[in-house]
């Protein structure tokens, strides 16, 4: 299943689960996302994510009429202690 379209104006909402080894759901010390242009630019700097319940963060991202069309990337980091765990994905088309 490919990377959701959606119209141009229309808010995109990203959602992150953090697991630990004993794949429990568990909140880190921080979590960002951001998300990179189809032509390679960052088209949100690193925000942090709203915490909806145990491990599970959400972030609500308002797209506009004039973004460029084509796929944006989203990259999610999660940071406990010292270790930094990196999700990287095709988050959506517009």
């Amino acid at each position: 299943m490919g990377a959701p379209t959606l119209d141009r104006g229309t808010t995109v909402r990203l959602q992150a689960e953090v697991r630990n080894a004993s794949n429990v759901l568990t909140n880190p010390a921080s979590i960002t996302a951001e998300i990179i242009g189809p032509t390679g630019t960052t088209y949100m700097t690193a925000a942090s994510m709203t915490n909806s319940s145990a491990g599970v963060y959400l972030l609500d991202r308002q797209t506009s009429e004039t973004d460029p069309t084509g796929v944006y990337e989203i990259i999610i980091r999660a940071t406990s202690a010292s270790l930094t765990s990196l999700l990287r994905e095709n988050g959506f088309v517009l």
